[in-house]
């Protein structure tokens, strides 16, 4: 069966649109710290507003980036993730988790990631990115985007998580390196991504 294609009115292209400039228009990662609140002095000149040591290897990052940080640090093998999105300046995290297993190897809870976007088209650039991942045969599990609800604030929230089957042995070392391949230039590759569909859409 062939379904017929939407046709949009020049109010919702203009909405698009606006929303894909907003994606690829945030400061770039050497003017601004993703970090929310970040004042450790940097490496050149001991500045707290410098970006040459952020990246997800930061040392600090793990507190640094967390709302509790005391009680609840960012787990090593979550972090880059964690940081990719923050990155964007669009996507704040709220939980995450790098992925737990069992003494007999048994994976008892799955890496996962939480986030806000009021940017409605941000969740549709990263199921795009993780296809393309999934095309390229990058990843090794089923990984997607979930849509959560809303804050009480009544920003929609999202996850990045596995689409879990229950027939596959999942391995926790496989998974965690799947977040490293999924973290590897993400923001740069939604912002193009951005860039690409607003072209489309402008074409």
């Amino acid at each position: 069966m062939k379904y017929f294609e939407p046709n949009f009115q020049d109010a919702d292209k203009k909405y698009y649109c606006s929303m894909l400039k907003k994606v690829f228009s945030q400061p770039s990662l050497k003017e601004k710290r993703p970090c929310v609140g970040c004042q450790v002095p940097c490496n050149c000149t001991g500045s707290s507003t410098c970006t040459c040591k952020c990246n997800w290897d930061c040392e600090f990052i793990s507190i640094e980036i967390s709302s509790d940080p005391i009680h609840f640090p960012i787990e090593k093998y979550i972090i880059p993730l964690v940081y990719e999105l923050n990155v964007l300046r669009l996507c704040p995290t709220y939980y995450s988790c790098e992925g737990h297993a069992n003494d007999m190897g048994e994976v008892v809870k799955f890496p996962m990631v939480y986030f806000y976007s009021e940017i409605i088209l941000m969740p549709v650039l990263f199921a795009e990115y993780i296809e393309q991942l999934k095309i390229d045969k990058i990843l090794v599990y089923d990984w997607h985007i979930v849509a959560l609800g809303f804050s009480p604030n009544m920003i929609p929230s999202y996850s990045m998580k596995i689409n879990n089957n229950a027939k596959i042995k999942y391995r926790l070392d496989y998974l965690q390196n799947d977040i490293k391949k999924l973290s590897n230039g993400l923001a740069y590759n939604i912002q193009l991504l951005a860039k690409k569909n607003l072209n489309k859409l402008l074409a």
